[in-house]
């Protein structure tokens, strides 16, 4: 049995080093930051396990997420922000398969940064394909009962009751 929940932070690290402004702020990164602030947070109930925190960075070997460091991890808390397409595809697998696992993926997306930015987000073909399937499928539905109510309304389709009972009487 467990006696710690491990978390991962993630983080790209560029931001930071690239923008002064960003730097001034999170000078270790804003993966430090968001590892300290959750080191400070004690179990949400008393027999809550406690965390244990480590973080991981882009420039890393393997990007911070080996193997053997992954089949450890409990949660992983993924801040990307504009280097997505420097995260090789062999570490996306790597965590794709940990999430399938069981592994918990938190990802803060569609929220601004500190600075305001928003990083954007594009739906894969599957993706897409799942979402219009749900749409069609609802329509249909909605389709099939819009026929049924049109046709009681207009007249078209009356209930006829048992005949034989109501002719005895």
């Amino acid at each position: 049995m467990k006696q710690k929940i491990s978390v991962i932070v993630w983080n790209e690290f560029e931001h930071e080093r690239q923008n002064p402004a960003v730097g001034a702020i999170y000078p270790e990164g804003i993966h430090a930051a968001i590892a300290e602030g959750l080191r400070q947070v004690p179990g949400i109930n008393p027999g809550a396990l406690p965390l244990d925190i480590s973080t991981a960075t882009l420039d890393q070997p393997a990007h911070g997420l080996s193997e053997a460091r992954l089949a450890e991890c409990d949660v992983l808390i993924w801040w990307g922000h504009k280097a997505h397409g420097k995260v090789e595809d062999a570490i996306v697998d790597r965590v794709q398969k940990r999430v399938l696992e069981g592994m918990g993926l938190i990802v803060p997306g569609f929220i601004p940064t500190p600075i305001g930015e928003v990083t954007e987000y594009y739906p894969t073909f599957i993706e897409v394909v799942m979402s219009l399937g749900n749409w069609a499928m609802g329509f249909f539905i909605l389709t099939i009962l819009l026929k049924g109510a049109i046709g009681i309304l207009m007249g078209e389709v009356r209930y006829a009751g048992n005949s034989a009972s109501s002719a005895s009487r």
